[in-house]
């Protein structure tokens, strides 16, 4: 008798190996995803929290002319924007301009994409009424860094941004709606959830 794997054995093998193996890649990718909107929340909240530190610390800003900023701030567009902007103040006019804006004298230090495919959601806040578009300033001015949240339209005087005890930015990976928030309060504390 010849021992061996008929032609009926190893089609069934090959078939359960193709089955394994295209469940193993699609909970691979789905986890890629959500690695990528960990690791850009994580950076969102890092990069506050250097900006808080760099308040603290009366950091020179090089891109500023070697000069210590008032306040140096994050800002984020809004709604379903990629990217948001750190920036250094040195006009005081307390952050409330996009950066990059004309006439705006608030000096760009970096624009941060998200991830591929992450996006802000959506911005919740606490303790105000913003009018206009949702767009978000946060400063911090020394010497403690007092946490300025700012939400709304600073570029046109009928919708002036007003200030909030608490903002949560959710951010969202675009095809399946998982969501991770970066919560900053008044007091400084900022921590993802």
């Amino acid at each position: 008798m010849k021992k061996g794997f008929t032609i009926i054995e190893l089609f069934i093998v090959m078939a359960i190996i193709s089955i394994l193996s295209s469940v193993v890649f699609l909970n691979w990718k789905h986890g890629e995803q959500l690695f990528a909107l960990q690791n850009s929340a994580y950076k969102l909240c890092q990069d506050i929290r250097e900006m808080q530190e760099m308040t603290m610390s009366a950091n020179v800003c090089t891109e500023c002319g070697n000069v210590v900023p008032l306040r140096y701030g994050i800002y984020s567009d809004g709604d379903d924007s990629n990217f948001y902007q750190l920036f250094a103040e040195i006009n005081n006019d307390d952050g409330l301009f996009f950066p990059s804006a004309p006439g705006s004298d608030d000096i760009l230090i970096k624009t941060m994409e998200y991830e591929d495919d992450i996006y802000l959601k959506s911005i919740v806040w606490d303790g105000c009424s913003p009018k206009g578009p949702k767009k978000v300033h946060l400063t911090f001015a020394p010497p403690d860094p007092k946490t300025e949240i700012w939400i709304g339209r600073p570029d046109h005087p009928v919708h002036a941004p007003v200030q909030c005890s608490k903002v949560t930015l959710n951010l969202c990976i675009g095809t399946s709606g998982e969501i991770k928030s970066v919560i900053i309060n008044q007091s400084g504390l900022v921590y993802v959830e």
